[in-house]
């Protein structure tokens, strides 16, 4: 039976353990709470989220379990469910749980949003798209559902219809390095490079990432500058000597460049600081046969092919060295 005082005394006891930085000792109060009081859905709703904020996923799909099977139209239980198997990357199970949560409400904004989400997660882009586009509709003034769909959008190479929800977010969001990021990948879409290089050198300004260079890098190059692609990743990756898709970035510039030297000591960085790299063997594999190295062009060919035999730029090197 719930005993809603025993309730009260653990969540008070957690809330001063977490406070004081004892995430452990929080989460064993609400579990003693409940092992008092089984009954307890509120204990068990907030046991089974705070597990979830520590990525314990299995323990609060555990946790949460008993309670949705005595109600499972909740919609608190259904979404705790949901994001659990997220986490667990049960990306189908999680399209199965939100869609009821869809099929409750309907027009929430909230819970198409968690549906794109799953069905991203499941492989299912076309559909995230739509959930996304309905998520919007419901709400056009939840930014987070248009920072969604402004995502799935650029995923999807439809720059028209994702260039003016970021125009509607800028004023908002003018240091959001995610949405300048957004408008540089549209800008390339639209064949833009002059337009990418400004709106990634924003995005590197608010925050500072590989991910970030590389994709200003290759603005640069498809500017017609070179150079300054290679200055935007030496620099970056001086900093970062580990960074193996930036180093990968740097000696694809110098490739471009016919710098095959540089090119080639690049590539051989990168599987230093990442071994199982399919792409950097099979890039240096490329440099290698240009160099007229031939033995060594096909060892690394084939560690290419063998860590990524799928790939048929991989397939076309091997047969080519």
């Amino acid at each position: 039976t719930a005993n809603p005082k025993i309730g009260d005394n653990y969540i008070e006891l957690a809330e001063f353990e977490n406070k004081t930085g004892h995430s452990d000792a929080a989460a064993d109060a609400l579990k003693r709470g409940l092992n008092l009081s089984p009954d307890d859905l509120r204990l068990r709703l907030i046991l089974a989220d705070f597990l979830l904020s520590q990525t314990k996923y299995q323990d609060a799909l555990t946790t949460i379990q008993p309670a949705l099977t005595a109600n499972p139209r909740n919609a608190a239980m259904l979404e705790i469910t949901g994001r659990a198997q997220l986490g667990l990357k049960q990306a189908d199970d999680a399209v199965a749980t939100f869609k009821k949560l869809v099929n409750a409400e309907p027009q929430s904004s909230r819970r198409h949003q968690q549906l794109a989400v799953a069905l991203l997660a499941a492989g299912k882009g076309p559909e995230a798209l739509d959930e996304a586009r309905q998520a919007v509709t419901f709400d056009s003034k939840d930014a987070a559902a248009k920072f969604l769909l402004v995502r799935l959008l650029v995923a999807s190479g439809k720059p028209e219809e994702a260039a003016p929800l970021v125009q509607d977010l800028k004023p908002q969001y003018p240091k959001d390095p995610n949405l300048a990021q957004y408008e540089g990948e549209i800008a390339l879409q639209l064949k833009k490079p002059q337009d990418a290089v400004a709106a990634f050198q924003r995005a590197v300004s608010i925050a500072d990432r590989g991910p970030i260079r590389r994709l200003l890098a290759s603005a640069q190059t498809q500017a017609g500058h070179a150079d300054e692609a290679e200055k935007t990743l030496k620099t970056w990756v001086d900093a970062h000597p580990d960074d193996a898709a930036s180093r990968v970035a740097l000696g694809d510039t110098y490739l471009a460049m016919n710098r095959l030297d540089e090119a080639a000591a690049q590539y051989t960085e990168s599987i230093r600081a990442t071994a199982d790299n399919p792409i950097a063997e099979n890039n240096l594999a490329w440099v290698l046969m240009k160099q007229g190295k031939g033995t060594e062009a096909l060892d690394h060919a084939q560690k290419a092919a063998k860590l990524d035999p799928q790939s048929a730029e991989v397939m076309d090197t091997l047969g080519m060295v």
